[in-house]
């Protein structure tokens, strides 16, 4: 199971919203066919990130994929800079450069294709499968909220402690 909901902007470009309503600030106008990765936000928007801005994205320009029985890995870019594309083409626009060495999460969506979804300083998009090196599959995670004033991480190894102040969101892996 993938645990992020990815989805396609669909109609032409469409508007990065401040808040969740049509009249809020355009923060940017996102290209036809990007990727997203999305969150519910309510009946009529999404909430999502593209670049270095987050924000609000209406439903109804959004087309999701189904991703029901692609496989999560861990991978690193080799080669030399890996162009994360807007599309699953060569000629697709160029979103941003992956550095040589970089560790990422690749989403395999098409076992018999050329090419993994991923995301990267805020942007998603796609990368050729020739310049990853995966290893293994990805754990389960878990999402939540810290809601204590601290909170200890425990793995064999390491051990962590994180002060709510410094922490909004954190993951974990789950043992199934």
């Amino acid at each position: 199971m993938i645990p992020r909901i990815f989805g396609t902007v669909t109609g032409g470009r469409l508007n990065l919203r401040m808040a969740a309503d049509s009249s809020a600030s355009i923060l940017a106008s996102i290209p036809n066919e990007t990727l997203l990765i999305v969150t519910e936000f309510n009946g009529t928007w999404y909430a999502t990130t593209y670049g270095e801005r987050t924000g609000f994205v209406m439903k109804q320009f959004i087309t999701l994929l189904n991703l029901a029985d692609a496989t999560q890995m861990f991978g690193m870019v080799t080669g030399g800079a890996l162009n994360l594309r807007r599309t699953a083409s060569t000629t697709a626009d160029r979103l941003i450069q992956i550095p040589d060495t970089t560790e990422i999460t690749v989403i395999d969506f098409d076992p018999s294709g050329l090419w993994y979804i991923t995301d990267y300083n805020g942007f998603t998009g796609y990368v050729m499968k020739q310049y990853v090196i995966v290893s293994q599959p990805v754990p389960n995670w878990a999402y939540g909220q810290v809601k204590s004033n601290a909170l200890n991480c425990m793995a064999n190894p390491p051990h962590c402690s994180y002060q709510r102040r410094s922490l909004r969101m954190v993951r974990v892996a789950i043992s199934r």
